[in-house]
């Protein structure tokens, strides 16, 4: 069955209905939390939704008009210092990124720019020139590419390591690296209204962007005390405690990643790191007009430090005001990551006004300093209770219809809130559904409690329960024969075998497989056993399942499944 994205809307409409005016716009400072959790999921259901796989025109055209728009920003930025207090916090986050940078005082981050290059990694989608997007393709079976002066600088690094220096020999004798002038700007899905612009950036450069990357993420872990692979969970927990006492903040900034101005940062940050971080940059960017842009930015979505580097710069400016109001800040009070800013109250408004004497624009709608709301990191707490909607992207696959399935019985689980008629229409559009346990992955199949399984085997082996469900598949290639199979119309001469080497040593490769990124993601039925189907893994806050109970769930499935809240003896 077709399945209707106006259809779904209207059963949802329907569902909520019985629970809120699904006419107003959306909650008010006096909602329930049940009625702001229903007004959250009206508003959040198709808001990503998109027919394709590419974004609509329109939504391409608005993603560039931003662009460009932010880029002008950046060119026309000039330092306003009104008051005195301007200046006195300009010279502490200039203090703040020198501190930073230089290590003991006087020795720079980045000493030997071969660092980058030890540091550096292939990043897992697209570059310039490639011909895949593998690790081993990428980098040793096809042409490199770089914006003028890194080939020169990318030859002396490789010598640093026999391996390297043999496979990149074999690979530049083939191939060669192509210096090109500007990166590829090009869009993927964000929303039905705007799409999401990224640059594909030569690979040379990629992989020594990536190398500074890692560098200032290591000194952001020392000297700001940020992980940026643990930090997501810290802000999510201080969102929701700012929610309940009001004591901490969040702030949003609108294009934040190309609003990290060319200008602006040659004020602040010191001239080291610029040079360092000026190297690497792709100065232009190859429009889809075909027509060449001159960025006014350091780097933009795509660029393999960027998010470090907003970290870095967002971090210093919230210590800075810190410092001016003699705030102690502690990680119970603050965090960053990326433009995901959580200050004290107390100082939220001077670290709104110190960004944007930077030239940054603050996002209001996704920004709050007071009431009872506050949103980091994909976490919407009003309260303290976690009221965000479910987002559906696609319906293309009956994987898409999996994951819209349980994502919504879960948020019925989190809310009491059932969703009959919408969960419903979803189901009855499916085909030989897939039954799975409650601890598969949401794209394997419906996740149905054990009372409610339509069909139970057990497997021969002890009391093992059998099951079937959709499994991703990656797409690999084969090595054989001392040849390697990478992409199509492949010549005998091309296989490297140091590269393919290194590929083995940095767990690229498994057995004689390698793993290569798909742009759609094939799924394949497979037979699989389980000891327990009600397994229920206690999950954290940060977890898309959140405080839910197995109870919870049972009771959501059956509201939404069967209609009736009356549950099994």
């Amino acid at each position: 069955m077709h399945l209707s994205a106006d259809v779904l809307f209207s059963k949802l409409q329907t569902d909520l209905g019985y629970k809120i005016d699904t006419g107003l716009p959306g909650w008010s400072i006096d909602s329930t939390v049940e009625e702001v959790c229903c007004y959250s999921l009206l508003g959040s259901l198709l808001k990503k939704f998109v027919e394709g796989d590419s974004p609509a025109p329109q939504a391409c055209a608005s993603a560039l008009d931003k662009f460009l728009a932010v880029n002008k920003r950046c060119a026309e930025w000039e330092l306003q210092l009104e008051f005195t207090k301007d200046a006195e916090v300009l010279g502490l986050i200039k203090q703040e990124l020198e501190n930073f940078w230089y290590t003991d005082g006087c020795t720079p981050l980045i000493e030997d720019i071969r660092a980058c290059f030890f540091d550096g990694r292939a990043g897992p989608g697209a570059s310039i020139k490639a011909l895949g997007t593998d690790f081993y393709t990428k980098m040793f079976s096809g042409p490199l590419s770089a914006t003028s002066g890194l080939p020169e600088i990318w030859e002396r690094c490789v010598t640093a390591d026999d391996r390297f220096f043999l496979a990149e020999a074999r690979r530049a004798s083939i191939y060669g690296t192509t210096v090109v002038a500007a990166s590829n700007y090009s869009f993927v899905n964000k929303t039905t209204t705007i799409a999401r612009g990224i640059c594909t950036e030569p690979s040379i450069n990629m992989w020594m962007q990536l190398g500074v990357g890692a560098i200032l993420e290591r000194r952001l872990k020392s000297f700001f005390g940020i992980d940026l692979a643990k930090q997501p969970d810290l802000n999510r927990r201080l969102a929701q405690r700012g929610s309940v006492d009001g004591s901490v903040s969040t702030i949003d900034l609108e294009s934040a990643s190309d609003s990290l101005g060319l200008k602006m940062l040659c004020t602040i940050l010191p001239k080291g790191m610029m040079d360092i971080l000026c190297i690497f940059r792709c100065p232009r960017t190859k429009l889809p007009t075909g027509s060449e842009l001159v960025l006014n930015m350091i780097s933009t979505m795509g660029n393999g430090y960027t998010f470090p580097l907003q970290t870095v710069v967002f971090s210093s400016v919230v210590r800075a005001v810190a410092r001016w109001h003699g705030v102690r800040l502690t990680r119970d009070t603050f965090g960053v990551f990326g433009d995901d800013i959580i200050c004290p109250t107390e100082i939220s408004r001077d670290v709104i006004r110190a960004l944007n004497m930077l030239g940054f624009v603050v996002n209001h709608s996704k920004s709050f300093v007071e009431g009872p709301f506050r949103e980091s990191c994909g976490a919407d707490w009003f309260r303290g209770v976690n009221v965000r909607g479910v987002y559906i992207k696609r319906l293309n696959s009956v994987q898409d219809t999996y994951v819209a399935i349980n994502s919504l019985n879960l948020w019925s689980a989190r809310t009491g809130v059932a969703l009959n008629h919408t969960v419903t229409y979803l189901y009855e559009s499916l085909r030989g559904k897939s039954e799975v346990p409650l601890d598969e992955g949401f794209d394997t199949g419906v996740w149905v409690p054990n009372a409610y399984r339509t069909r139970k085997v057990t497997a021969a082996k002890g009391r093992l329960q059998a099951y079937v469900a959709w499994k991703a598949e990656p797409d690999r290639f084969y090595i054989t024969d001392g040849y390697c199979w990478t992409f199509k119309h492949q010549r005998m001469r091309d296989y490297n075998p140091c590269g393919l080497l290194l590929a083995l040593l940095g767990g690229y490769i498994r057995g004689y497989k390698v793993s290569v990124r798909r742009r759609k993601t094939l799924y394949v039925k497979k037979r699989l056993t389980t000891p327990c189907w009600d397994r229920w893994v206690p999950a954290e806050v940060s977890d898309p399942r959140g405080s839910v109970s197995l109870r919870q769930f049972v009771s959501a499935w059956h509201w939404n499944l069967l209609g009736s809240s009356a549950l099994p003896g």
